[in-house]
């Protein structure tokens, strides 16, 4: 499993810590989230979402995204911590699907943190560092300001 934080907000220096603990509870149960993975390498994202929705039911996150240009792209949210979670499945790089949960996040009023949880590895391809590259390339964009704090990114 890795975790990565990319802020998207020059004033952010560290994650805080209820955004924190959301994500330390998400990472315990990647690698539960690794055995949906089928012997053809596919990946199903509702035994996924299954599997995360009662760790963040204590944080009343709940399932469901706001209504946004893609709200496909966040699957929990959680209005009080103003966070976003979107669960990835294989096509988390190759149709752009963390990048696009990203920008649905920055479309969202209720959303300041967004945790993208997306493969290691689809169908023999690295997923997570080239998302995280991804990311950084939009941190680093001239002229493009997201209304969003920053991004943890996590690895199943």
């Amino acid at each position: 499993m890795q975790k990565d934080f990319v802020p998207l907000s020059a004033a952010v220096r560290a994650v805080p810590d209820a955004v924190s603990s959301i994500v330390d509870a998400v990472a315990l149960v990647a690698p539960r989230l690794a055995t949906v993975v089928t012997t053809q390498g596919s990946i199903k994202s509702d035994p996924l979402r299954e599997l995360l929705g009662p760790v963040l039911s204590p944080f009343a996150i709940t399932p469901g995204g706001q209504a946004s240009f893609a709200a496909k792209g966040i699957d929990f949210t959680g209005p009080d911590q103003r966070i976003g979670v979107a669960l990835q499945a294989g096509r988390a790089f190759a149709n752009n699907g963390a990048i696009m949960s990203v920008l649905a996040s920055a479309s969202s009023p209720d959303i300041d943190w967004m945790v993208v949880v997306v493969p290691e590895i689809y169908k023999s391809s690295r997923v997570y560092p080239r998302v995280l590259d991804q990311l950084h390339d939009l941190q680093g964009a001239h002229g493009i300001h997201l209304d969003l704090q920053g991004v943890i990114l996590l690895s199943y």
